[in-house]
């Protein structure tokens, strides 16, 4: 089942940081532990990253909060960016991302959310200083 466009996590401007994600996923999907995270950007479409997001947090059996959410996600790029910041396609179009391109910090998540039980993220990013 498809649930684009019916479970987006809107991330700017979040106050409710501490609340749990429980209500906000579809019946059949809160009773399950982890989904994975496909990290896709353009100019690395040749390296393939998926990890696991906890949707329920194994020491407490709880659902995650939002907050506990965008900081696995944001995890996820943070060591995406590290390990395979060099590996960008030049003959691509793509946005590069390292130490001397766009890095962490310039990253801005907008949205989290479910397709095809495959949680994606909606990034933009801003200039480098």
């Amino acid at each position: 089942m498809d649930y684009k466009g019916v479970l987006r996590w809107d991330w700017e401007g979040m106050v409710m940081k501490q609340s749990s994600i429980e209500f906000s996923l579809p019946p059949d999907v809160r009773r399950i532990d982890v989904l994975p995270f496909v990290f896709r950007w353009p100019g690395y479409m040749h390296i393939r990253v998926k990890k696991n997001v906890a949707l329920i947090d194994p020491k407490t059996g709880f659902h995650v909060t939002y907050g506990r959410l965008a900081q696995q996600v944001s995890e996820i790029f943070s060591t995406f960016i590290q390990r395979f910041g060099d590996d960008f396609d030049g003959s691509a179009t793509g946005i590069q991302l390292g130490p001397k391109a766009v890095t962490f910090h310039n990253l801005r998540i907008h949205q989290v959310y479910i397709e095809q039980r495959t949680l994606q993220a909606e990034v933009s990013y801003t200039r480098r200083n």
